[in-house]
């Protein structure tokens, strides 16, 4: 095209958009799928039939159609398109009568070719548009193509350019709620007690134009609840969506993660995972980060028969079968009724293993694979009987989710001398694609008084400055997370010292809950991995079509659990469509914790003879905690006090149980000989000061036993005015808990 043409093309065009944008959805802007303003010199993005040729200098560039069946057309995808349209500039000259510039298109793969004009003569550049049918819209194979027929004569072409297929992209949306059920009604919000089950209900509604694929949805529930007969483990009939903190087994790296390996802290500790793939989902970032996914494997069972020796501690039954090849060894099936026969090798997904066969093709020969969930009642999950006398080949088969699963191997017939199985490489795996919650900092601190612990940064390992960690937040791992904030770091003179938070480094770090600060030796500083299981709908989701999911949990802690649900599906261009989160809030009063004497079946007591033990109970404590009793002279305490200056016996350690109780089966001998007094009993959380929101206390009389007929009449007034003192004391007895 001539520049002075290409100005005035560049207003003819405005015009056209703005009809085209009248015509649009408000809020929907049209968009262009394809263009050529042919600058590049090249007819690369057609295909082309002929000797179309692209002439003129740069700036000014079009096709030129000159000989008979010169012709160009093009391939598109529209899918996830509506409103098609074609624009373009053409001149042409000379032509016969039967010769023609022909525009065509084609829906359907090319079998018809509708016309869109046909011209003769236009000698002056033209622009030119088209609104193609409603066939175009949607389509993975439309065609457009520029044709000229029976130019043969030297002065007759047709010249093309500034080629423009527009249309409106289809919207995708996906909308979530969730809600519990509080009596008859569905809310958003309730208030539950420890040990009640709740009834969740979860929606995925396609508020979109197009379909959705991969419907992928999680749920977190924070810390106060715990799916209903469900194991925690990521294979199993029940929805688990409690999130996965896994800690590397060694360095990694982030923009490379595949094989890494990771160890689980919680919920199930202990379990090995290793990244199979990832999908850089959203920001595009080149390294793993919130909101990318991961898939996992885990390896529950395997066994290569390289140990022949562990035989018994993998399969408890094994009978007749022998161990084949000394330089790789494997299970020979020989005889009818050789059978292997495992151990419980826990909740399992799929099964692989390798066999060689031959001469199995009879009616009567078999090798079956079954499995059971209770070792009783057996499902056969593959009857091969075809010969693999090729060599080794592999099979996989998915197994049913469940806590126990037991694998049975067995030969049946098999009675020809040449009739064999070879079996190799059986593994159990589960094997799942994650949604990447977090990717935080991970301390490692240990304490000579409370151990070793982890804590988790709450931002994301690239928003955390490890050179001046001083003030930056953390939770603790695992179960109910309180928070804490490091108020100290300490750079140790460790090798290498690298002014940043660091192995042997010294840190202080406060419990936001209970206000205590503890300090703490560096023991690692690492990235963990903080994931959440994805469930899968396999069938596409229509717009306007809706999921519903449904599921129960238990509540087993105290406090306020915001937790959410999010769910994710593939539309147009195979990219993520992302639900806002929908929110339940959870609330389950936590009682202050109390304590009191008792007498040794539990029931309270506030008058001790002498000599006659003391014993405590407790409730309303964190489940697992460590707590300190002491004995203390009666005072008024106001909170800060060390309870070890002022005790009188003590401190005696306790642990509460998973309700946080103490002696609830059998009361704590707390003070097996006490002396003649007016005394506290104080539970402490323990740190050795008096806390009054977590402390709770309760006071107590020992009197001391005297032989009434002894007693002098000034005794009886002393006796007497004892009493008193005790009756007085019990009447205006104040119970702190």
């Amino acid at each position: 095209m001539i520049r002075s043409e290409k100005r005035e093309f560049i207003a003819v065009a405005a015009i056209a958009i703005l009809v085209l944008l009248a015509l649009v959805p408000a809020g929907v802007a049209a968009a262009t799928i394809f263009e050529d303003d042919f600058e590049s010199g090249n007819l690369d993005k057609w295909d082309t039939q002929g000797d179309p040729d692209v002439v003129g200098p740069l700036g000014g560039r079009y096709v030129s159609f000159d000989d008979d069946n010169d012709e160009i057309h093009v391939h598109l995808d529209t899918t996830c398109w509506v409103n098609i349209s074609l624009s373009y500039r053409r001149n042409v000259s000379n032509m016969g009568s039967s010769e023609f510039f022909k525009v065509n298109y084609s829906t359907n793969g090319g079998s018809t070719w509708p016309m869109l004009e046909q011209i003769r003569n236009a000698p002056n550049w033209t622009t030119v548009n088209f609104n193609l049918p409603p066939a175009a819209n949607n389509n993975d194979d439309l065609r457009v193509r520029f044709r000229l027929d029976d130019g043969d004569d030297a002065g007759e072409w047709a010249h093309l350019d500034d080629v423009f297929i527009n249309g409106t992209p289809l919207q995708s949306a996906l909308e979530v709620t969730k809600e519990v059920l509080d009596n008859e009604s569905w809310v958003t919000s309730v208030n539950a007690s420890i040990n009640d089950t709740l009834q969740f209900k979860s929606t995925i509604t396609n508020t979109g134009e197009v379909n959705l694929t991969q419907i992928r949805f999680w749920d977190v529930l924070d810390c106060s609840l715990e799916f209903k007969d469900a194991p925690g483990y990521p294979c199993t009939d029940s929805y688990i969506f409690k999130p996965k903190v896994l800690h590397p087994d060694d360095s990694w790296c982030l923009n490379d993660p595949w094989e890494e390996s990771f160890t689980e802290l919680c919920p199930v500790t202990g379990t090995s995972w290793q990244i199979v793939d990832w999908e850089d989902t959203t920001n595009r970032r080149g390294n793993v980060s919130a909101c990318d996914q991961i898939e996992l494997k885990s390896t529950i069972f395997e066994d290569d028969f390289e140990n022949w020796t562990a035989m018994p501690t993998k399969w408890w039954y094994y009978d007749d079968v022998t161990q084949g090849s000394s330089s790789n060894h494997y299970v020979v099936f020989h005889d009818n009724g050789d059978d292997l026969k495992s151990v419980a090798i826990g909740a399992a997904c799929k099964l692989s293993f390798k066999i060689q066969s031959d001469h199995m093709g009879g009616g009567d020969d078999h090798f079956y694979v079954n499995y059971s969930t209770d070792n009783s009642t057996w499902t056969t999950l593959a009857n091969i009987q075809e010969s693999c006398d090729h060599g080794w080949e592999t099979f996989t088969y998915n197994l049913p989710c469940n806590q126990n699963l037991w694998l049975w191997f067995s030969m049946v017939d098999g009675t020809d001398a040449d009739e064999y199985v070879y079996l190799d490489d059986v593994r159990v795996t589960c094997q799942d694609w994650y949604h990447v919650d977090r990717v935080p900092y991970t301390l490692n601190l240990s304490n000579a008084t409370y151990g070793t612990k982890y804590f988790d940064s709450v931002l994301n390992w690239d928003e955390v400055n490890l050179s001046d960690p001083n003030g930056t937040e953390w939770f603790g791992l695992c179960g109910c997370k309180d928070e804490y904030t490091l108020l100290n770091w300490s750079n140790q003179p460790c090798s290498p010292i690298d002014n940043k938070l660091s192995k042997c480094d010294l840190v202080t770090m406060r419990n936001e809950r209970t206000g205590e600060e503890v300090q703490y030796t560096v023991e690692e500083v690492a990235k963990d991995l903080v994931v959440s299981r994805e469930w899968e709908i396999a069938d596409p989701l229509k717009p306007e079509d809706t999921i519903t999911i449904e599921y129960n949990a238990t509540v087993v802690r105290c406090g306020v659990d915001n937790n959410t649900f999010v769910a994710k599906g593939l539309g147009c261009d195979d990219t993520w469509t992302y639900s806002d989160p929908a929110v339940v809030t959870v609330t389950v009063p936590c009682a202050a914790p109390s304590g009191e004497a008792t007498d040794p079946i539990g029931l309270a007591k506030e008058v001790y003879t002498l000599g006659e033990p003391v014993y405590g109970v407790g409730s309303g404590f964190a489940a697992n905690k460590d707590v300190d009793i002491y004995i203390l002279p009666f005072m008024t305490l106001v909170g800060g006090e060390d309870l070890d200056a002022l005790k009188i016996f003590g401190p005696v350690n306790v642990q509460t149980d998973a309700n946080g109780d103490i002696g609830a089966v059998n009361p704590v001998l707390v003070w097996p000989n006490p002396t003649p007094g007016h005394y506290l009993m104080v539970f402490d959380d323990p740190d050795g000061d008096f806390d009054p929101g977590a402390d709770p206390l309760d006071d107590f009389t020992v009197i001391g036993t005297a032989l009434v007929p002894l007693v002098t009449p000034p005794g009886i007034v002393a006796l007497f005015g004892l009493l008193s003192i005790v009756a007085t004391g019990t009447l205006v007895k104040k119970r702190r808990d």
